[in-house]
């Protein structure tokens, strides 16, 4: 019987644990979210990629700062619409939520950014880590905008750590910069 009991209330704090992290972790990504935001300004293009925490940015962009989102996220499509936001949505495969391939990187190759806010899977010193079926579109943002801004949790710094096809970014000599939830943005 005592174990039992044990046993219920292990499971009622890791109950507890895991929602103080969700929460955490929600906290971190609206942080994110907002700072990445104030670096857009009226009249900005903006890039976003297939990540929810770089769509999150959009959110906290005032109305009365108008912007041109081009993006390949598909999620786009069930946000609200604002008179503030022209949105150009990427051709290409869609998979999951993410439209993909040569279509969805061709279409952004024509199109110029002041900004390009894109999600990660991972990052390191050197290297920027994506699914390898969104990487062209992601580097074809990187080159066509002024200024690159990965956004990510903390827990992505490192090495991908799921076990499915990486595509690796180097960050050397780009105007990339990393930002975190630790407010230690890395310019490099």
């Amino acid at each position: 019987m005592a174990k039992q009991a044990w046993e219920a209330e292990w499971m009622a704090f890791q109950q507890d644990m895991d929602a103080l992290r969700a929460a955490s972790e929600m906290s971190e990504r609206v942080e994110i979210a907002r700072q990445v935001a104030r670096q857009i300004r009226d009249g900005d293009t903006v890039f976003i990629n297939g990540s929810l925490l770089a769509l999150d940015v959009l959110s906290y962009i005032p109305p009365n700062v108008h912007t041109r989102v081009v993006t390949n996220n598909g999620t786009i499509m069930t946000l609200p619409t604002y008179a503030h936001r022209t949105v150009l949505v990427t051709g290409g495969e869609l998979v999951n939520h993410v439209l993909a391939g040569e279509d969805a990187a061709a279409s952004v190759r024509r199109q110029t950014a002041d900004l390009a806010v894109l999600g990660c899977d991972a990052f390191d010193e050197r290297f920027v880590y994506w699914s390898a079926r969104e990487a062209s579109v992601n580097e074809a943002m990187v080159e066509n905008a002024k200024k690159t801004i990965v956004v990510a949790e903390r827990q992505k710094r490192g090495q991908p750590r799921y076990n499915r096809k990486w595509s690796r970014f180097a960050r050397a000599g780009r105007s990339m910069e990393i930002w975190t939830g630790e407010n230690e943005n890395e310019a490099r």
